[in-house]
């Protein structure tokens, strides 16, 4: 497609250099042949005998069609492996458009190098551009070995290019493009980080180190983290207590992925800490524990998504940061807008959960639904033809993915699971001061010494035992209460519970001395036994531990 835009090359490019997909070879005959019969034309170009035909009545006013080589260059793309030059067909002198679809056929005899190349991961594919660059499409081919012949067809007559696609290639693309999305960062901070304000020393510690760094600092005698993305992901950033949150430093919206990452994100785009970006969580004066968590939006997956499929599959090329050939759709937030909440539902292994993999059924599924999408556009009625073609080329990107054989497919759900693994970041942030002149008691009527743990959960199948129900998680929710004798303890208290097991660690903090009725939960979505940890302080009073035992099946 042939839209101008702007795209900052790495954004969907691997990080890798990648070859420049092979020229196709010049044309060695080129002319527009006598009209075969009222309702068809051929012409040869490049070795090969183009044939157009259509039903009757596809001729608006009795229009004759015509084909003949065109010096319109359409960029191959990053997956062809040969391809064909341009062929014009026309409809008519004033170039009428069909009312009924056109059926093209490319008859590679006079051509064996290329049909030699279609096989089960080499396919045909056909892309078109209007003279004027602006309407442009994406059509699926049948290849048929036995006539050694390319059938397609086409509701709207302009410049075709026959392309052999290779879908290794096109798998290849899509899993380099997940694990670009990734980081891992540099900073002196992405483990943990220390600060002290005024006599208070503070601890900030990752639950996994590497892909967002969190540096505390002194906000005017508040405390703060300053965290700072290494990766492309798009993260909501919550925490316990809650804090305030500043996007310091933004994504250039002229970047596509990023424009696209903001039309099909959940959030706003200062809410969020965007890909590459940075961000300030500050908290309240006299916070001396809290509990982070970044949840990754699945934006930043799907646009990589869209862009690489584009790339791989069309003429979209990026020069020197600029492409120069993509579809009109991408360059209007207002009309990606008209499918984002579509797509953003559809692509749902984007936000598959951690620890879990993306089926093969999944990965099939979403792009089946995406491609639903982009033809539910063109059904709504899209503002103009162009608009219609791009999402019409959007809709051919989505199915062709969706159909890579198995193994290919394989690949590139195998990166999506990398990707998914840092889809949920934890911080922990703790404090410890100088010991006061005041001791606590060490006995009396509000001194804890029992706390009762009780669990639950849906699927209880034994005594804290609970199935984990199907596509997961299991919602625990974790019961206390603390009791000083036969009397239940409910006065001043901060109560910290962290759950260990299933390969994580998280953590949740309360402002009291017992969590009942419901009780905290957490979100445990694999097998294995948990233990929790309740850790209760008493302000003026002392400090009660007590654990608890899960076993999710």
């Amino acid at each position: 497609m042939t839209a101008v835009i702007t795209l900052v090359a790495g954004c969907s490019a691997t990080p890798a250099k990648q070859a420049a997909a092979p020229t196709p070879p010049a044309s060695t005959t080129a002319s527009t042949a006598a009209l075969t019969d009222a309702n068809s034309a051929t012409g040869k170009v490049d070795g090969v005998t183009v044939r157009a035909s259509m039903p009757d009545g596809a001729a608006p006013s009795g229009e004759k069609l015509s084909v003949a080589a065109s010096s319109t260059e359409i960029p191959a793309a990053k997956a062809q492996v040969d391809g064909v030059k341009t062929v014009r067909v026309r409809l008519g002198d004033s170039g009428a458009q069909p009312t009924k679809p056109i059926t093209l056929t490319f008859d590679l005899s006079g051509k064996p190098e290329l049909a030699a190349k279609f096989s089960d991961t080499v396919i045909p594919v056909v892309e078109s551009v209007s003279e004027d660059g602006d309407a442009a499409d994406l059509v699926r081919a049948t290849w048929d070995p036995a006539g050694r012949t390319v059938t397609a067809t086409t509701t709207h007559l302009s410049d075709f290019r026959l392309g052999a696609i290779d879908l290794g290639k096109v798998a290849d693309g899509f899993a380099a493009a997940y694990r670009y999305i990734r980081g891992d960062s540099t900073s002196s901070c992405r483990a943990s980080s220390e600060v002290k304000i005024k006599d208070t020393t503070y601890t900030l510690t990752a639950t996994t180190p590497g892909p967002v760094a969190g540096c505390l600092t002194n906000a005017g005698g508040a405390v703060a983290v300053d965290f700072t993305n290494a990766t492309q992901q798009f993260y909501a950033v919550t925490s316990t207590p809650k804090g305030a949150w500043t996007s310091t430093v933004r994504p250039d919206l002229s970047n596509l992925a990023a424009r696209l990452a903001s039309a099909l994100g959940n959030a706003k785009i200062s809410d969020l800490l965007t890909g590459r970006g940075t961000g300030r969580l500050t908290f309240g004066p006299g916070t001396t524990r809290a509990t982070i968590n970044l949840r990754a939006d699945p934006a930043a997956l799907q646009a990589a998504t869209i862009i690489t499929g584009l790339e791989m599959l069309t003429g979209m090329r990026a020069v020197g940061g600029v492409v120069k050939a993509a579809p009109a759709i991408l360059d209007s937030g207002t009309d990606l807008s008209t499918v984002s909440t579509c797509l953003g539902q559809a692509l749902d292994f984007a936000d598959a959960k951690p620890g879990q993999k993306v089926t093969l059924d999944e990965f099939r599924r979403a792009m089946s639904t995406s491609s639903g999408c982009a033809s539910a556009a063109i059904e709504a009625g899209a503002k103009n033809s162009i608009v219609k073609q791009a999402y019409s080329t959007l809709g051919t990107v989505f199915a062709i993915t969706g159909d890579l054989p198995s193994q290919l497919a394989a690949t590139v759900t195998g990166a999506i699971g990398e990707v998914v693994g840092d889809n949920s970041l934890d911080f922990a942030l703790t404090s410890s001061a100088p010991s006061t002149s005041v001791k606590p008691s060490a006995e009396g009527p509000t001194t804890i010494d029992r706390v009762q743990v009780d669990t639950w959960a849906y699927d209880k199948v034994g005594p804290d035992t609970y199935t984990i129900p199907r596509g997961g998680p299991a919602t625990v929710y974790f019961q206390w209460k603390a009791f000083s004798g036969s009397a239940e303890t409910r006065g001043d208290c901060e109560s910290t519970i962290t759950v260990t097991g299933g390969g994580t660690t998280k953590t949740k903090i309360t402002s009291n001395c017992g969590s009942y009725n419901p009780g905290t939960y957490f979100e445990l979505r694999n097998r294995g036994t948990y233990t929790a940890t309740i850790t209760i302080v008493q302000k003026g009073g002392g400090t009660t531990t007590a654990t608890k035992t899960v076993t999710l099946q």
